[in-house]
């Protein structure tokens, strides 16, 4: 039996550690950009799906909140970009990392 339980057991093991590694991975991308874990983990998953990988994703999500700051802060050129696109930083300050970035995507999908 011992031949048998471990060819069950290695790989149920090794399954646990994958997925305790995507699970430290998924928080603490969502500390780091303010998302939700469920958000991140939706997107990294939509991300895998369309062959993009989570860092690029999380390279997205940070300049995204950096335009917000810096169209807040007086910035024409972010200010203007979010206007193309009938948001502002005001609006979009109120609102949740994954709400904003869903507001954005909403209005870029509508562009044609």
């Amino acid at each position: 039996m011992t031949g048998a339980s471990a060819a069950i057991l290695g790989p149920l093991t090794a399954a646990v550690h994958q997925f305790s590694e995507v699970g430290d991975s998924v928080a603490k991308m969502a500390a780091r950009t303010g998302m939700s874990a469920e958000a991140v983990s939706e997107l990294s998953h939509a991300a895998s799906l369309s062959g993009t990988d989570v860092e690029t994703l999380e390279k997205g999500v940070r300049r995204m909140q950096q335009t917000l700051v810096e169209a807040a802060s007086g910035n024409k050129s972010a200010a203007e970009s979010l206007a193309r696109l009938g948001l502002s930083a005001q609006s979009l300050r109120k609102m949740s990392p994954d709400q904003q970035l869903a507001a954005i995507a909403n209005r870029i999908a509508k562009i044609q």
